[in-house]
């Protein structure tokens, strides 16, 4: 017996994560997200959105909650001139407040959002349970929310429609798989945030092989991010807008450490630039 489980042990070893999930792999459709299509003139917004829809994208992710009215009218502009085709999602980053409802529902009607992102801190479960009900517009979240418990109460109160977990940051791959199949329990889809590195790429695509409510994969598109470009060299590389899994053993990842010697952290909180 000690033997035939060490064999087994090698031959798991071996295999690709999502074969260790239970999945197949799979070409995901991937949407443009990240930090990228912000708050820019409508124009500007455009030219970007093009070199993405030109590059095989057929849905991409807009930066809202800079105000209602001046985010309509980026959405709007993008919806006109790119048509029904392309799959818009906005992310509002939890700026709204309940007061910017009538104006942004409105928006987010007349353009077919394919979803609204993350409209409120993490913590105003009510607003969401309440936005969820006077919309058709998929309400989604998760990134913020963390380990099992945290997201059964979203499911619970109906707060979204699409559940967002980071395996960086709720816990894992292992517990943020066990958040899927429980949004799958309560007819959810899953669409795992990505942060910004090609290690949390590499474990959204794994993970999207084996679950059955798998919506779409977050590519980050930012001009320069050499934790995703280099790190790694291109084993998640998007092609035609979809993303296929790594097939080396475990995530598929070479990684190249001497990347941390180039890019060495700064001490501090993120998001603050340094004194």
């Amino acid at each position: 017996d000690f033997c035939l489980s060490r064999g087994l042990g090698d031959v798991y070893k071996r295999q690709p994560l999502y074969r260790l999930l239970g999945g197949a792999p799979k070409r995901i459709r991937a949407y443009a997200g990240g930090l990228s299509l912000g708050f820019k003139p409508p124009d500007v917004l455009e030219g970007e959105v093009r070199k993405l829809v030109d590059a095989g994208y057929t849905a991409i992710k807009l930066r809202v909650g800079d105000h209602p009215r001046r985010d309509a009218e980026r959405v709007g502009h993008i919806r006109n001139v790119f048509g029904d085709t392309l799959d818009i999602a906005v992310d509002a980053a939890t700026r709204y407040t309940a007061l910017d409802l009538p104006e942004v529902l409105s928006y987010c009607e007349r353009n077919r959002v394919y979803w609204l992102e993350e409209p409120f801190t993490p913590d105003n479960l009510g607003a969401y349970a309440d936005l969820a009900r006077r919309t058709p517009v998929p309400i989604a979240g998760g990134e913020n929310h963390y380990t099992r418990q945290a997201f059964r109460d979203l499911f619970a109160q109906g707060c979204i429609t699409i559940a967002q977990a980071d395996c960086t940051k709720a816990g894992g791959i292992s517990e943020v798989r066990k958040i899927m199949d429980m949004a799958a329990a309560w007819h959810l889809f899953a669409a795992p945030h990505t942060s910004h590195t090609v290690i949390s790429a590499a474990a959204n695509v794994h993970l999207l092989c084996a679950l059955p409510n798998a919506l779409i994969f977050e590519a980050d598109v930012a001009g320069v991010n050499p934790f995703r470009t280099e790190l790694a060299g291109d084993a998640c590389r998007i092609v035609d807008g979809h993303i296929e899994p790594p097939q080396g053993p475990g995530l598929g990842l070479t990684i190249d450490e001497t990347l941390l010697e180039r890019y060495p952290a700064i001490p501090g909180p993120c998001y603050i630039p340094p004194t």
